[in-house]
């Protein structure tokens, strides 16, 4: 039976921050601790969890933020589950952030915790939707509201983040599957398939080890073959089992069966959403740049307004890694829309499509780019055009670099259009060969030929030049915020498998991270905050120059020590009586 934990609301008299001194208790309360407690804990709606439990009689729930409390904090320190649980029974600071008044028995166990990830979990695969991602999204609009946090204008960035799996080789990965296989089968059948599975049904690591370097081949074919003949045998009484359904999965990856045999198939013809490990199904493989990933890819969103005196993140999605940044934006970008007041949007190259470019000038959101994709055309290209659209976003009229304004024609397609410009023009401009407008029949004019999608191109590109020609770049320091978020992890790994584990430890990181950002906030304001020119940017240089003045000085010290470095020794910094012994 759900019930909601308003018991932190009512102060205990045996609370042990009331022994402390009144500078400490308010020390305490400026802390993370503090800020935690006021701006996650209190601000949790813990009816968002409420679907997890039963509504017959039974039993209260432990309290759900707590629970959840206990998740944000673990991931934002890079704890393990016993050392987390550690500092809530014995951190005054971590109980205070989690609204624990008293030094008594702790209201879970790590058995709790286990069972509450699980049930999070389970619902996500189940009905598609991420309670940590609902709750996070709830509490930052609610901080964003209370700091006064603008969000029209936004960046956006991905990292890839690997799954908490070993790397396997093609033998050990086929041979993990049969050994999955083996188990799941009952003893009589496990008597009746011992000599089919051979070697191929004890433990598969030690077995991949023995593989020496020239025989891997000649295994992967043995496999196939077995394989083939169990998803045959094995149809009727283990199909729908899960360790059946992985295994078919694999032969289809990795195999073409043919009536007398099968064929392995090469490396590079394997999908990358092919199974990389059986301990975690959702995985994907991606190769960036000379490196290749297995796991999960991360995508971020953040306020970037220069008028906040702090940034918070406000949204984070986690996909299998082969997902398309592009493609998590198009899924994104209406639910952003709708909970942020987002008009500008900041990326790097990696976010352009067709479908981006639909769904942002639906939503009216104006796509900013650091860097475009594809190599730079040699010809006079369309972004040296000046465009006019109407409010639907099409093209109605367009200006070419020597200012020959001329309307725009619907094209035989829908996505199609022209422009006709006058040919006597044309005939005297000097970018005449490098111009996209070529001239046709005999009416002398030169024509210009585009789709919809070339025009929203031409635009961000345009935007693209627009911002680098301001100097700044709003789109940089979210590099740092997806530091922060895998600062944490070790070995650059998430602690879990699957997409809703990794999902909620990225969720929980970026809530920590919001943490500690309300927290300088904070503090700056009750310091009396800022100077007024650095809200806008304007402090820092001056800021420069101070630095830089102080490091004049230190290296006129430096010269000096080092021109009357001969006038004196180590004696002569000993003390005085240690001179005379």
């Amino acid at each position: 039976m759900f019930k909601r934990n308003d018991e932190h609301l009512q102060r205990d008299m045996f609370d042990p921050s009331m022994e402390l001194s009144p500078q400490m208790q308010k020390r305490l309360d400026e802390s993370w601790a503090g800020t935690f407690y006021r701006e996650f804990f209190c601000r949790l709606d813990e009816t968002i969890f409420e679907v997890l439990y039963s509504d017959a009689p039974s039993r209260p729930n432990v309290p759900v933020n707590q629970l959840v409390a206990f998740e944000v904090l673990k991931a934002g320190q890079g704890l393990t589950d016993e050392q987390a649980y550690d500092e809530v029974n014995f951190n005054l600071q971590v109980r205070r952030a989690m609204g624990l008044r008293t030094w008594g028995e702790t209201p879970f166990t790590l058995r709790t915790v286990y069972n509450f990830r699980k049930a999070v979990s389970d619902y996500a695969e189940r009905e598609k939707v991420d309670l940590f991602v609902k709750a996070f999204e709830q509490v930052t609009g609610e901080q964003q509201a209370a700091f006064e946090i603008g969000s029209r204008k936004v960046r956006m960035d991905s990292t890839q983040v690997a799954s908490n799996m070993s790397k396997l080789s093609r033998v050990r990965l086929l041979s993990s599957v049969l050994e999955r296989m083996h188990r799941e089968l009952d003893e009589a059948d496990r008597k009746r398939l011992a000599e089919r599975f051979g070697p191929y049904g004890g433990d598969a690591k030690k077995f991949a080890y023995q593989v020496r370097t020239d025989e891997p081949h000649g295994h992967v074919i043995a496999i196939g073959e077995l394989m083939a003949w169990l998803l045959e045998d094995l149809e009727e009484t283990y199909g729908q089992s899960p360790a059946y359904a992985m295994m078919n999965r694999v032969f289809g990856e990795h195999f073409i069966g043919f009536s007398d045999g099968v064929m392995h198939r090469l490396d590079r013809e394997i999908d990358a959403q092919s199974l990389q490990s059986p301990d975690d199904p959702d995985a994907t493989y991606r190769r960036k740049g000379a490196k290749a990933y297995q796991g999960y890819v991360a995508n971020v969103a953040e306020t970037c307004d220069q008028e906040n005196e702090q940034q918070l993140i406000v949204d984070v999605q986690v996909e299998p890694n082969s997902a398309d940044d592009a493609q998590m934006l198009v899924e994104g970008a209406e639910a952003l829309v709708e909970r942020t007041q987002m008009e500008t949007l900041y990326t790097d190259g990696g976010y352009n499509s067709a479908a981006a470019d639909e769904k942002l000038a639906e939503l009216g959101v104006e796509q900013v780019q650091t860097g475009i994709r594809g190599s730079r055309p040699r010809q006079l290209g369309r972004d040296a055009f000046e465009w006019e659209l109407d409010d639907q976003q099409r093209p109605l009229a367009v200006t070419c670099p020597e200012h020959q304004r001329v309307d725009v024609e619907q094209g035989r397609k829908s996505h199609t259009f022209l422009a006709r410009f006058d040919g006597e023009v044309c005939a005297g401009c000097p970018l005449e060969k490098y111009c996209p407008a070529k001239k046709v029949g005999r009416k002398r004019q030169h024509v210009l030929r585009f789709t919809h999608r070339q025009v929203q191109s031409a635009l961000r590109q345009q935007r693209s030049r627009a911002q680098q020609r301001t100097g700044s770049n709003p789109r940089a320091a979210v590099e740092a915020t997806m530091w922060s978020l895998k600062s944490t992890m070790r070995r650059q790994r998430a602690p879990y498998r699957g997409r809703e584990r990794v999902a909620m430890f990225m969720v929980s990181s970026a809530a920590m991270i919001n943490i500690r950002r309300l927290t300088k906030l904070e503090r700056q304001r009750n310091d009396g905050g800022t100077l007024p020119a650095d809200r806008f940017g304007l402090y820092r240089p001056l800021r420069r120059l101070l630095t830089d003045a102080a490091t004049q000085a230190a290296r006129r010290i430096i010269r000096l020590l080092s021109r009357n470095a001969h006038h004196w020794t180590p004696a002569d910094r000993r003390p005085a009586n240690m001179a005379a012994a």
